[in-house]
């Protein structure tokens, strides 16, 4: 990943950058492939590597804005019930 080095200042981070993790650390596969918790836990392990990387680099200190999405439910007993993933 190039992250660490386009956040290294402002001129080099694009104005609009879109991160997605893979089906391991978007909370998607649990197990993983490669044997990794997966889950919540590997979706949270991936935030707290990169969200504080993100939110000290000089161009998100510039006028910088974060926002994480998730996309995880079940569907419960009908198609207009859904679940979030911590029972929310």
């Amino acid at each position: 990943m190039h992250l660490d080095g386009d956040h290294a200042s402002s001129d080099t981070t694009p104005n609009f950058s879109f991160i997605t993790p893979n089906l391991c650390n978007d909370g998607h596969d649990s197990p993983c492939v490669d044997g990794q918790p997966g889950g919540l836990a590997s979706a949270n392990a991936f935030l707290q590597q990169w969200v504080p990387k993100i939110e000290a680099s000089p161009a998100f200190q510039d006028n910088g804005l974060l926002i994480v999405t998730t996309d995880e439910s079940e569907v419960n007993e009908s198609p207009d019930n859904y679940a979030a993933c911590c029972n929310e």
